[in-house]
């Protein structure tokens, strides 16, 4: 394989074969899911099972794409959490402040040429990295705290330039259009607990994002108490609707731009006192995690249908240029919050 390497020859691979590209590789033999990061920030899932305490990062094989994480079946196994485990783990053991996490969600690739990644087929690659604001709090019990993310979720079309991280926006592809910010959302009112574990919580935000067996449709809630401007999916470590969960919240964001996106585990919760209506904190044993399209510059919608959709073609994946990613739980001393009206972290 280095032979073919050094010769400039083709090489590729598929999950595992996929991972084992870059030069940074989660292959300590642990069965690491999002949910555990969410729970933990330090969980043992993340040490290599053949020498218990260590690190199951490790970047000793290939090494073919310098610099990068990837990780597979991403929106499959809806491993975003997972990702920002990987990617936490390896700034803090090695300092790799620029270190890139590549999410390739199944039936999707990456062809790269020259430093240059195209994505193919039916669904997104996610380009996942820290900015100069990020803020990382790693504590052993408790959620992983990762603020200030950046992430670029990119369908078929789209090309990516790996040495200078970003999008390449010479050629965009056809349908995509500029994100224009809206400004703050609606003030909120009222007390409002919304259980992490509770399916039908999902009604507790202005928009109701419908999924399968349903074809995809997004409507404004009944209940009389809600997080306006804001969608979300409570239970996301449920195996049996993780996939188009994943799928359907980042569908949801391209159709009302200026909405919050929020994905919660069972055992945390998020509430807000009638003092201050418009800061969500997030508290119990599972974290969450927030995306906002605030500092975002385009938008698109893949022209495939979504493999984890309804197969009514409802569901198209939707790709972001410059998207905001926050993992935010309960860390040792106090609950993180979140101004869903101003899109901001609240100190």
């Amino acid at each position: 394989m280095r032979a073919v390497i050094a010769r400039r020859g083709a090489m590729g691979g598929t999950s595992a074969g996929a991972m084992s590209l870059a030069e940074y590789c989660l292959c300590g033999g642990m069965s690491l899911e999002s949910k555990h990061v969410m729970q933990d920030a330090r969980t043992p899932y993340l040490d290599d099972d053949s020498q218990p305490g260590t690190s199951g990062i490790h970047a000793d094989f290939l090494g073919v794409i310098r610099g990068v994480f990837i990780d597979s079946h991403v929106t499959e196994r809806a491993r975003l959490g997972r990702m920002l485990g990987v990617l936490a783990r390896a700034h803090e053991d090695a300092g790799l402040d620029t270190l890139l996490g590549v999410g390739i969600g199944s039936h999707s690739g990456l062809v790269i040429r020259n430093g240059i990644g195209e994505v193919r087929a039916a669904g997104s690659v996610n380009f996942v990295q820290q900015t100069p604001a990020t803020v990382r709090r790693r504590v052993n019990g408790h959620p992983l705290v990762y603020t200030q993310l950046r992430v670029d979720r990119l369908t078929e079309g789209w090309r990516y330039d790996l040495p200078h991280r970003s999008p390449v926006l010479s050629a965009l592809p056809s349908g995509v259009v500029p994100v224009t910010y809206p400004g703050p959302g609606a003030s909120n009112q009222g007390a409002l607990t919304i259980d992490g574990g509770r399916e039908s919580d999902r009604k507790k935000f202005e928009l109701v994002a419908r999924y399968a067996p349903d074809p995809y449709s997004l409507t404004r809630t009944t209940a009389s108490a809600f997080v306006a401007r804001a969608v979300g999916m409570p239970h996301m470590g449920n195996y049996e609707n993780r996939d188009t969960k994943d799928e359907t919240v980042f569908r949801a964001l391209y159709d009302a731009v200026g909405a919050v996106g929020v994905f919660m585990f069972a055992g945390g919760s998020s509430s807000r006192t009638s003092a201050d209506p418009n800061w969500l904190s997030f508290e119990g044993a599972s974290g969450s995690m927030v995306v906002d399209l605030q500092s975002a510059s385009y938008r698109g919608l893949s022209p495939c249908t979504s493999y984890w959709s309804d197969r009514t073609e409802s569901l198209h994946p939707a790709a972001f240029v410059g998207a905001t990613l926050h993992a935010i739980g309960r860390s040792a001393s106090n609950s993180m919050r979140y101004d869903t009206r101003l899109y901001q972290i609240v100190p």
